[in-house]
């Protein structure tokens, strides 16, 4: 069994630097500086970060109860990012509209409007970073992981049919991505979510 999950581990790891180490990495640079902007964009419009905000939680609260605690918050959170990043997976195969590319858009402005919200409420850089950085130094990663898998998708779907490439290749890159999203991304917001339930909370208590 361990040499089994070895050589899994192996290919996805293969697949990454040949089809998506670039692709990521361009991805992780573009959502970076997009959150950056739109942090400092809703930071300066109060009535409209204000209105985005309140749908914002009333979106969440429908996902995640806002006093869920504990194993029921671990839960919540575990389940909503597993069911987002296979969706963001699952857009790519929607031929020539690269529809993944809006979670990452989506996903950026999420966290301009919540940065928005933490400076216009006079919260510092400090008690921001910790409210995000320590579970989204994992679950983002993922997040945008998945967004890639879709994109590369959605890329050899139209490829293949240009016919450009053989539907092995095709069944292979669907393959590879469904090792990345099992063995790469679920632990990955398995472990988000624990950090996010339970560590995160206590650190934004203790700097706020």
């Amino acid at each position: 069994m361990k040499e089994y999950f070895s050589h899994q581990w192996e290919l996805a790891h293969r697949y990454f630097l040949k089809d998506l180490k670039v692709l990521y990495y361009a991805l992780l640079i573009v959502f970076i500086l997009f959150a950056a902007v739109a942090t400092f964009y809703f930071q300066n419009n109060e009535q409209l970060t204000t209105s985005l905000y309140m749908e914002l939680i009333d979106m969440f609260e429908s996902q995640i109860p806002m006093d869920a605690q504990g194993v029921s918050l671990f839960l919540g959170i575990f389940l909503n990012n597993v069911q987002a990043g296979a969706i963001s997976i699952a857009f790519g195969f929607v031929p020539f509209l690269f529809i993944p590319i809006w979670t990452l858009t989506s996903n950026a402005l999420i966290i301009g409007i919540v940065g928005g919200v933490y400076g216009m409420s006079g919260y510092s850089l400090l008690s921001f970073l910790l409210g995000i950085v320590p579970h989204g130094i994992l679950e983002i990663p993922a997040f945008l992981m998945g967004i890639a898998l879709g994109l590369d998708i959605c890329f050899k779907l139209v490829r293949l049919i240009l016919r450009q490439i053989s539907k092995s290749d095709f069944k292979g890159t669907v393959i590879n991505a469904l090792r990345i999203y099992c063995l790469w991304m679920v632990p990955l917001f398995f472990l988000a979510a624990i950090i996010e339930s339970y560590m995160t909370p206590i650190l934004f208590n203790a700097f706020s």
